[in-house]
């Protein structure tokens, strides 16, 4: 699930968008929180069953009943830090992170 950021007078703030499956009339809905604490997405999710699409936050492993599903954007982002990081000897070389980075490009 991502979360979209706000920042009002100096202030981060988080909306948690729950959006429905394939119905005939989606539908959308926000939550508002002034923290990303666990129990926010725990008590605006306390009826969902089903797979949950979330980054890698620890306070969604505390919702029962879901899958937690990661995101391809978040798992390329972290492809492309850890080529970023490489040392200059090992840079254009074929490593993991390179193979990552290149399946993660594939699917966009």
């Amino acid at each position: 699930m991502n979360y979209l950021l706000i920042v009002i007078r100096v202030s981060v703030k988080y909306f948690t968008p729950a959006i429905s499956g394939r119905e005939d009339i989606p539908i959308v809905l926000y939550d508002y929180q002034p923290t990303r604490a666990g129990e926010h997405p725990k008590r605006f999710l306390t009826r969902f069953q089903g797979y949950l699409q979330v980054d890698g936050y620890s306070g969604y492993h505390q919702i029962p009943d879901v899958t937690l599903v990661g995101c391809w954007t978040h798992a390329r982002r972290k492809f492309d830090e850890a080529l970023k990081a490489l040392p200059d000897s090992q840079k254009g070389k074929k490593v993991k992170a390179s193979e990552g980075l290149h399946f993660c490009n594939q699917l966009y």
